[in-house]
Order: C-alpha cells, then sequence, then structure tokens
C-alpha cells in the first residue's frame, strides 16, 4: 500500500511541475523516528498554511521535496500530507538536493515560498547553493525552515542563530524557524524582524517566538465534530488508520507578535546609502551643500520620507561613470554596490546585459537618449550679406534680364530721331531704373514710353523685394551649413569621444561602424570633451541629450546634438539596486505613485540649469541691432572692386589714347576694333 502511495505521488508531481510554477518550497528530510509523528505533522502543514498565506492566497504552489532513499515514515508522512491535501493547494516534485539539477531555463516565474527541513545548520549550505542555481531563486520569499532534531533551548538558540545568518547573507530576511520544543509535541516558530527597534537589517540582534502549535487528543469533543479531525490526517497504514479511527483531536494555538510584520512600510530612520555623480540634470552636486538638487535627487528625497529613511549619498568618480560598458570594467563602475558601500545608484543610468547579471533596477521612471553632439556650424563671411538676399540663381537671372532690357532699349532709342545711345548709356539706363533710381531719358515715341513705364514697375517690385530682405538679411547672423547627421559626420571626417557603453553599439561590420570605432576614444569626463565642440569644428560627443542641455561647462547655443531620429540609441531611466534588495518593492511602489501625479516632470523644471542671456556688444538697450562696418562690408568690398576695375580701366584708355596719337601701327585697327567692342555709334 505504501509503495503505490509513493509511486502515485512521484507520477502525480512530475504531471503538475509543468504547469504550476509560482512558489517554490524546498523541504530537505533528514533521518527522524518518532512515535508522534502524526501528531507533529498535522501543525507543520497548518503553520505552513498560514505563513504561505501571509499576504495574499497562494493557488499551485510546487513543492520541491528532497526523498532520500531510506527514508524514514516522518519522510513519507510529510510528503504524503503535502501531495495529498483535498485542497491540492500544493503540488510536490520529489528531488535530491545532493544531485544536479537538471536544466530549468524555461522557468521564468520567481518563487513566492520555500519550505525546508533540515537536521542541523550545518546542511543549510548545500540547500542554499541549489535554490540559487535554480531560475526560480528569490531571496524576497517566505522561508519555513524546520529543524528536525530535537534540541535543548541554548543548542536550539545556537542554530537558529547561524541559520538566520547563513540566509541573511545570502539576503533572505524573511525567515520562520519551525522545531519541537524539548521533549514535548509543541512545534515553535522563531524568527527575527529586521526592523525591530532601532535594528536597520543589517544585523540579528533578538528572536522572538511568534507561534506555537500542539495537535492533542480532544477529551470531549461535540458530538458532530467527534471523529472529524481524525480525517485531516494523512493515513498510510492499517496500524495508523487504527491509531486514530475513533479518537478526536485539536489544535492548541497561541500566536504572539500578531500585529508585527518582518519589512514594514517605515524603517526607523535607517539610511539609505546611495552613489551618483554628478549629472545634470537627474543629480546636482554642490560641493558645500552635496546632492540638493536634480530630478532623481528630489525623487529619493520623497521617497526617504514616506519611508522614514535618512539618504547619504555618495560621489562618485566621474571617471567610473563612463567606463561600465564592457565586462571588464563592470566591477569598476559597480563597485560601491557590489563591495557593500551604497544600496542604489542614481544619475541617469539604465539597464544593460551586464547590470542585469549582478544587481537589480527598479521600474523606469523617465525616458532619455544617447546622441552625438557637435558644434554649432560657423557664421558664414559678413561681406557676402548684400548678395545673400537673393540665391545665385535669381542673381544670374536679374544680370540676365539687365542685358536682355538694356538691349531692348538700346534698340528702341535707336529709332527715336530725338535721342540716340550706346550700350553702355542703355545698360545704366536699365540699371538705373532697376534700383528704381532716376535716370535722364525723354523718349518722344509711345510705344518706348510704355516699354519704360513697364520697366519702372519691375524696378518697384525687386527694389522693395531687395530692401525688405536686406534688413532682415543684416541683423539675422547666417551660418554655414550645419552638420546633423552621423553619415554627414563620417563624410566630413569627424573624430567622436564618448562612454564605452556607448561605443558598444556600433558592433556592426558596415563601413560606417567600422569608421566610428576607429576614430572613437573613451572620455574620461564628458562635459570636459563636451566643452571641446566649441573649439574643434570636427568633434563629435556620444552624451546624454537631458544631460547635454544641461552641461554646467557649455552653453545650450554652443553645440548642436542631432535630431531623435539620428540618436545613437534611447533607453529607460532607473535606479539600480543591490541584487534582489529587499526595500525595491517599496520603491517601485512609491515611484509609481510619484509618476501618477506628475511631480517627476515638475521636478525635471526645477532642474534644469537656468540659461543667463548674455547681450550681445551689437545691441543697444533697447534689444536693437546696431549695425556695424562688418554687416555691411560687402556693399564696400563691391565698391572698392569698382573703383579698382574704373581706375584699371581709365588707364587702359589712356594708353590706348596715347597709341593713337603717335600713330603707331595698328593704333587705327585698335581704336576702331575698341569702337566696336562697346558699341559706340
Amino acid at each position: 500500500m505504501v509503495s503505490i502511495k509513493y509511486l502515485m505521488t512521484i507520477c502525480f508531481t512530475f504531471s503538475l511541475q509543468f504547469y504550476i510554477m509560482e512558489v517554490d518550497a524546498l523541504i530537505d528530510i533528514n533521518e527522524i523516528s518518532s512515535d508522534s509523528t502524526k501528531q507533529i505533522t498535522p501543525c507543520i502543514l497548518k503553520l505552513c498554511e498560514k505563513y504561505f498565506r501571509s499576504k495574499k492566497k497562494t493557488q499551485g504552489s510546487l513543492a520541491i521535496v528532497n526523498l532520500t532513499p531510506d527514508a524514514s515514515p516522518f519522510q513519507r508522512n510529510v510528503l504524503a500530507s503535502l501531495n495529498e491535501d483535498e485542497r491540492h493547494e500544493l503540488a510536490v516534485m520529489v528531488k535530491d538536493a545532493r544531485k544536479k539539477h537538471w536544466n530549468a531555463s524555461h522557468v521564468t516565474e520567481k518563487a513566492k515560498n520555500y519550505f525546508m527541513l533540515i537536521k542541523d545548520s550545518s546542511e543549510l549550505a548545500q540547500t542554499i547553493k541549489q535554490l540559487h542555481a535554480l531560475p526560480t531563486w528569490n531571496p524576497l520569499a517566505q522561508v519555513v525552515v524546520y529543524i528536525t532534531e530535537e534540541m535543548t533551548s541554548t543548542d536550539l538558540e545556537v542554530q537558529v542563530r547561524n541559520i538566520l545568518g547563513e540566509l541573511h547573507t545570502c539576503g533572505v530576511l524573511n525567515v520562520n524557524i519551525m522545531s519541537r520544543m524539548y521533549k514535548t509535541n509543541i512545534i515553535q516558530v522563531v524568527t527575527w524582524f529586521p526592523y525591530e527597534g532601532k535594528n536597520c537589517a543589517d544585523k540579528i540582534i533578538n528572536i522572538r517566538t511568534i507561534d506555537e502549535c500542539e495537535y492533542v487528543l480532544d477529551e470531549n469533543p461535540p458530538k458532530e465534530m467527534r471523529g472529524s479531525m481524525d480525517e485531516a490526517l494523512n493515513e498510510t497504514s492499517e496500524e495508523e488508520e487504527n491509531f486514530s479511527s475513533n479518537k478526536a483531536f485539536k489544535f492548541v494555538w497561541k500566536n504572539y507578535y500578531k500585529d508585527w510584520v518582518k519589512i514594514p512600510d517605515t524603517y526607523n530612520g535607517c539610511p539609505l546609502r546611495i552613489s551618483s555623480g554628478n549629472w545634470l540634470p537627474y543629480t546636482v552636486y554642490e560641493t558645500d551643500e552635496g546632492f540638493t538638487k536634480g530630478t532623481e535627487v528630489f525623487m529619493v528625497h520623497t521617497m526617504t520620507e514616506r519611508m522614514n529613511m535618512k539618504p547619504i549619498y555618495t560621489l562618485m568618480n566621474i571617471t567610473k561613470m563612463n567606463y561600465f560598458g564592457s565586462k571588464d570594467n563592470a566591477l569598476l563602475f559597480y563597485s560601491d554596490i557590489l563591495e557593500g558601500i551604497s544600496d542604489v545608484m542614481i544619475g541617469g543610468l539604465t539597464e544593460n546585459s551586464i547590470s542585469r547579471k549582478m544587481l537589480s533596477s527598479s521600474i523606469p521612471y523617465f525616458q532619455d537618449d544617447i546622441t552625438f553632439c557637435v558644434g554649432k556650424a560657423p557664421l558664414a563671411p559678413n561681406w557676402t550679406n548684400v548678395f545673400a538676399i537673393f540665391s545665385f540663381w535669381i542673381w544670374l537671372f536679374n544680370i540676365f534680364l539687365l542685358y536682355v532690357t538694356g538691349y531692348i532699349l538700346r534698340a528702341f532709342s535707336r529709332r527715336d530721331t530725338a535721342e540716340t545711345g550706346n550700350m553702355v548709356w542703355a545698360l545704366l539706363q536699365s540699371l538705373a531704373v532697376t534700383l528704381y533710381n532716376y535716370g535722364l531719358y525723354n523718349p518722344r515715341r509711345f510705344y518706348i514710353r510704355f516699354y519704360m513705364f513697364c520697366l519702372m514697375i519691375y524696378g518697384m517690385h525687386f527694389y522693395t523685394a531687395y530692401s525688405s530682405f536686406l534688413i532682415t538679411v543684416l541683423t539675422r547672423p547666417r551660418y554655414e551649413m550645419q552638420v546633423s547627421s552621423l553619415p554627414t559626420a563620417v563624410a566630413e571626417q569627424y573624430h567622436f569621444v564618448g562612454s564605452e557603453n556607448s561605443l558598444n553599439y556600433f558592433s556592426k561590420d558596415d563601413a560606417q561602424s567600422t569608421y566610428v570605432r576607429r576614430m572613437f576614444t573613451i572620455c574620461p569626463d564628458i562635459d570636459v570633451c563636451l566643452e571641446h565642440v566649441k573649439r574643434d569644428s570636427q568633434l563629435g560627443v556620444a552624451v546624454s541629450r537631458q544631460h547635454a542641455r544641461n552641461s554646467p561647462l557649455i552653453d545650450e547655443n554652443d553645440m548642436f546634438c542631432f535630431s531623435h531620429a539620428h540618436n545613437i540609441y534611447s533607453y529607460s531611466v532607473s535606479m539600480l539596486a543591490k541584487r534582489d534588495y529587499h526595500l525595491l518593492p517599496k520603491i517601485n511602489d512609491i515611484i509609481r505613485t510619484i509618476l501618477e501625479s506628475g511631480l517627476l516632470y515638475k521636478w525635471q523644471k526645477d532642474s534644469e540649469v537656468s540659461k543667463v542671456y548674455v547681450a550681445d556688444a551689437s545691441e543697444n538697450a533697447e534689444g536693437g541691432i546696431v549695425l556695424s562696418l562688418s554687416h555691411v562690408q560687402g556693399a564696400f568690398i563691391v565698391l572698392g572692386f569698382g573703383l579698382i576695375l574704373s581706375a584699371v580701366s581709365f588707364a587702359v584708355e589712356w594708353i590706348i589714347f596715347l597709341t593713337i596719337q603717335k600713330n603707331r601701327p595698328g593704333a587705327t585697327f585698335l581704336k576702331r576694333h575698341i569702337e566696336r567692342m562697346l558699341c559706340f555709334d
């Protein structure tokens, strides 16, 4: 009968393990022999039921039972009791902790409860080692340990402290330890409260008894209840059935510290140790006052006030913050948490493939992106201001039109018997009308006057457009072409700096990524490198967009950051914490409340660096631009060029004149050719 039930139990266990993976509980069965096991097991199950339902009902829990080949009746009784409960709230997996666990990578759900039966604290290490290797490992779960060996109170306290200390080293705080009181059938449960008194979950001080349970014979049970309690017992043999067939049992229950909770909502002013660099706008460090501003600093202050904790900040070396992308440098960046100096890290951080293996993170609460920032395009030369009003093709068309209208005017004037003119005169007349100036000409024919009227209308529109745009061009700075994307920067042969984590995103084998990797240098201080773009016109800095806008060393107007369409990557900002930090669920709850209230966006505005506008020297008291020589130097350059050209023309004319006067050979031919070229009549 026993062997059949045992086989059925194993089959039932493995049929459920692939469907129910919410909770892991481990029972390490040791050798124990007692005539009163039937009076111990009900209390064990009753207490497990209480602790496994401490906050919310857990359904479909999986119990991993380590069953040794020489299983005692007590082992079998506990196994059968767990598996054959009428409510079937626990599924049982038979397993031996001494054997290596098979590949369980398909399991993603974290355990909610653990149940261990061990002889003493020396057997705990092997059990924890196996559980820690499982993907369901969760140090935040409820842990119930049963010490199977009966001990005196002094020895028991030593074992309890050893067990609590070893579990505390693994980050497990929610622990209840069951044991059998010396020479009785009473099951007592002891524990410790991590935040009792002034304790801050850093050391085990007081051990408290929270429950006592005894399953005893009820000598005067009610008639309707007679025999009902023994049905709850798990029957494994005919002798055990005779043991309880005509007897009624009851639970004698004592509960202490009923209102106490292991992880409370407030924490006695305990310190929350935080590491961060000076990374605006998330954290702002001031030499005299420390961390007082910043989006995440405000969030931490609100968080610690609600949790009754005291924030203690550690300023990280800025060099650490730029060497965390590779596995070799991971320990350097995360050393404050890994070495126990800090509990959490802030400063515009995000998870990566390395941090997920070593740390835990809060829920994300902000969105940022890494992009390249380059120097602002330099100002265009001022001497071209007078020409920048129209494009090159508009100027070319106007010059062409000037010659066409001049040629038409000359053709008309030659038919006017009153007055004739050469081509130079016609061009000057056409230019004067185009610039809306006066030109002396009094044609007699009607069609010439009508033509001049149409030419004057054209000149009025041209002059009005030119004058209107002239003020705008002269008073508004003009820039050369701005490098606004990575392909353009690569074409211009830029070199790049940034953090190691940014470089990891250029791992492709295409030409662009290869060029960036070759020209990329790790920057020890992003702010200093960002300030260099003002002097280096071919430098691109990979930096957080939010930090670039609030950098203390460079104004936003002195650089240009690529648009969102040309980001290197976007990421969610979150808080990094030590692995399976027990306060992380509470921190996440507060972050959700902050996000729902909209406080984060208010803090963001409060944390942005105020940009003080410095008036340019060319501005007057009313904010207008006072034009200087540099604004109109193009006109003087044209004037100077015209004067030089006129002087050269004058000199050439004198040379030609003197040549003709001396009647040198070819002088008559030269004179006639020049006159024909200049269209003299």
